[in-house]
């Protein structure tokens, strides 16, 4: 069976002193709470995109804190009409 997915592109406002990776982490925590998963982070280590690193959860908690440019999660949720999608987050 194949699961339909799709691109969702959230824009955040935040000040300064609040780290972009905890905002982040707070939205990815909010989709998949009631069940789903990461599948896997994807970023550039360098602002021109020539480093790029995916990483592929474990058991272990990803530390977003690392996360540099271009970021991307892909991860599977009900969170939008129960249905249960592959989202890609950028």
């Amino acid at each position: 069976m194949e699961q339909a997915g799709g691109f969702l592109s959230i824009g955040m406002d935040y000040p300064k002193y609040y780290a972009l990776h905890k905002l982040a982490r707070n939205v990815y925590e909010e989709l998949l709470r009631g069940g789903g998963e990461i599948i896997k982070v994807t970023y550039s280590q360098d602002k021109a995109g020539n480093d790029w690193t995916t990483i592929i959860p474990t058991e272990t908690d990803i530390n977003y804190s690392h996360i540099g440019y271009y970021g991307s999660v892909h991860l599977r949720s009900g969170y939008f009409g129960g249905v249960d999608l592959v989202r890609t987050m950028s």
